[in-house]
């Protein structure tokens, strides 16, 4: 009113609030993107992987020759294709292109995938969008540029066309194709009875590879299984799995490995026993989850695939979504402690997205009004023999107050969230511009004095 003198605030609490948003969410995540991107062009270390592996590849199966071809290969430095045949006839139209140009082209396109990802999943939060830019693993997938953040929207197109079993199942049989640590997928469609899906991913599969094998040459087959077995020599203990732990604290190889596939065996028939139930949700977190579990090598930029099971359970910015920002660990060679770090993180996004599943939870009796507070009848309300009795009254009040105490926590809770979400992305801004850089750049001098 007027006449009451009270002058209002020029900053409110609202308004830092709506404006945090853009300033962490866009700024923040543009800027990070800026500064790692001219730090790895400015030390010519920009798309490692596709420098290094896939274009070399494309071009010699362009040229008539073998991307097996030992001469030309050395794993340890990263010069190498330890990949299917598939994946070799994939490079081949940017082999065509200058590598420069191939560069830019291809590291453009797994970003634009991460994008689609979330937009396939209906994630229409922006926050999150920014948020994801910011995860190391991410950072690491599109600044090497490997084939990571295309398998994740592969995963997520089979998710979203989940009741298409052709669109699904070819979508299952590519990425698979493409890196065969993805095999899950193929689980997932088990699980859950998508026969159909899981046929046509076994046909389009077989397919691919025939095509694959046929043009490169199926007398290859031998050298690519002798050069796959000796990348998993060479990086096994370099890796973000049971495998590297159990080794680097004295177990032998094959008890680590028997221990690893134990853990994924149980993992596994978790998977199954969840889908049989209709958990459609929860068991593709958990084949996702069996991705990063079961390979024998595991990267960093493998954990770039939390986006899917992550968007599918939480299509709103929730703290979950910044769990895996801490994850500024080494490229390769990690440390017992960082390898404990690098694996309970995702095992902790899981394990909240198991506990708390959005999609899974059975219809209502009765829907809560969020203006009147009131009850109204549910969709399986019309489908409910217990009439107007006590149960009814019963399970309704239930809801109403279950429903009422969620509504007062998540009032108190957004301030606290959004000065936790300042903070890590504070801090993960100003450490990726520091070590992030730092540790690349380190990486990759090393590689460059072994050559």
């Amino acid at each position: 009113m007027r006449g009451s003198g009270k002058k209002r605030p020029l900053v409110t609490r609202d308004g830092l609030v709506a404006a945090s948003g853009p300033v962490c969410f866009v700024f923040a995540p543009a800027l990070l993107t800026v500064l790692v991107t001219i730090e790895m062009t400015r030390r010519h270390v920009v798309a490692f992987d596709f420098d290094h592996s896939y274009w070399p590849a494309g071009r010699r199966v362009l040229h008539g020759l073998s991307p097996y071809d030992p001469s030309w290969q050395d794993l340890g430095t990263g010069f190498g294709f330890p990949h299917s045949a598939v994946a070799a006839l994939f490079f081949v139209p940017f082999a065509l292109i200058p590598l420069h140009l191939a560069d830019g082209v291809f590291t453009a396109l797994t970003m634009a995938a991460l994008i689609l990802t979330l937009r396939v999943l209906r994630v229409r939060d922006f926050r999150i969008y920014g948020a994801v830019m910011l995860w190391p693993a991410v950072v690491f997938a599109w600044q090497t540029s490997n084939m990571t953040l295309l398998l994740g929207l592969g995963i997520a197109g089979a998710w979203r066309y989940r009741d298409r079993p052709f669109v699904a199942g070819a979508l299952a049989g590519l990425i698979v194709s493409l890196k065969l640590f993805v095999w899950p997928i193929g689980l997932w469609l088990l699980a859950t009875r998508r026969y159909a899906a899981l046929g046509w991913a076994i046909v389009c599969g077989a397919a691919l590879n025939l095509v694959g094998w046929a043009v490169i040459g199926f007398d290859q087959i031998s050298p690519y299984q002798r050069l796959v077995r000796a990348d998993t020599r060479i990086w096994e203990l370099r890796s973000y799995n049971v495998i590297a732990l159990a080794q680097l604290n004295g177990m032998g190889r094959t008890a680590a490995y028997v221990l690893q596939f134990s853990i994924a065996a149980v993992v596994g028939a978790a998977c199954v026993v969840i889908g049989r139930r209709g958990s459609d949700q929860s068991a593709l977190v958990i084949s996702v989850a069996l991705c990063l579990l079961a390979a024998p090598i595991i990267h960093l930029h493998y954990f770039a695939l939390l986006v899917v099971p992550l968007a599918v359970a939480r299509p709103k910015l929730s703290p979950a979504w910044l769990l895996p920002l801490p994850m500024l660990l080494p490229v390769v060679a990690p440390a017992t402690w960082q390898l404990l770090v690098g694996m309970t993180i995702p095992a902790t996004v899981v394990t909240i997205i198991l506990r708390h599943p959005t999609q899974d939870r059975p219809k209502a009796l009765l829907n809560i009004c969020p203006r009147d507070n009131k009850l109204r009848p549910g969709p399986l309300a019309g489908r409910s023999r217990m009439g107007r009795g006590k149960m009814t009254k019963f399970f309704a009040f239930l809801q109403t107050y279950i429903a009422t105490r969620e509504r007062h926590e998540d009032r108190g809770a957004t301030m606290v969230e959004y000065g936790l979400l300042v903070a890590f992305i504070a801090l993960v801004v100003v450490l990726g511009a520091t070590l992030l850089g730092t540790q690349l750049s380190s990486l990759f001098s090393s590689f460059g004095t072994a050559l």
